[in-house]
């Protein structure tokens, strides 16, 4: 093992005039089709449905309003993870755009409801919501009465946590079925998990 008084610098004369110093190459961040930026983007109208909502559920019942800050940012977290689960699991668009919507819907009812049935209320707002959207576009997929059935089954899906189960007295909740229910299930789970 070398003394570190014995490692010396490579001396710049000791370099080949042929040698080219390169600078390091220039990273240019690529924009993820995913990322928050884009999915706040291309899905406003699901946000600002979820937000009306959720100033709905608060003028309903005013002791709620202490939530919202810590929901919010648990649904950021959820959502900046299903857009890394949908990249990562390169779904098919109609199945891309169904997670999205799902994910940004998956806790909408918890302001008006249980912990334990949120995703009720949730399922019955997502319907509504897309009963309006129907036929309207979202990243070149058109909203259709199967998006929107697939939407409301990946909600119904997302509450099998181990804390909600247990709460539930062990009574398990719907289980994710297909590629769309395990983006909002798991999504949601990592943000729970906190890592």
């Amino acid at each position: 093992m070398a003394n570190l008084e014995e490692v010396q610098p490579i001396a710049q004369e000791n370099i080949p005039e042929t040698a080219e110093k390169k600078s390091p190459p220039e990273t240019k961040k690529a924009e993820q089709p995913n990322s928050l930026e884009k999915i706040n983007e291309n899905y406003g109208a699901v946000l600002d449905h979820r937000e009306a909502q959720y100033d709905k559920d608060i003028e309903a019942k005013p002791e709620m309003g202490a939530m919202r800050s810590n929901l919010e940012m648990h649904n950021k977290i959820v959502l900046g993870y299903a857009g890394e689960l949908v990249e990562a699991m390169n779904l098919p668009d109609e199945q891309r755009v169904a997670a999205i919507i799902a994910t940004i819907e998956h806790d909408s009812g918890k302001l008006a409801s249980g912990l334990l049935d949120h995703h009720e209320q949730g399922t019955e707002y997502a319907g509504q919501m897309l009963d309006g959207l129907e036929g309207q576009e979202f990243e070149g997929v058109t909203i259709t009465p199967e998006i929107k059935q697939k939407v409301m089954e990946a909600i119904e899906r997302h509450m099998n946590h181990p804390f909600l189960v247990m709460l539930n007295k062990g009574e398990r909740f719907p289980e994710p079925k297909d590629d769309v229910d395990r983006v909002v299930f798991d999504a949601d789970m990592m943000a729970n998990a906190g890592f």
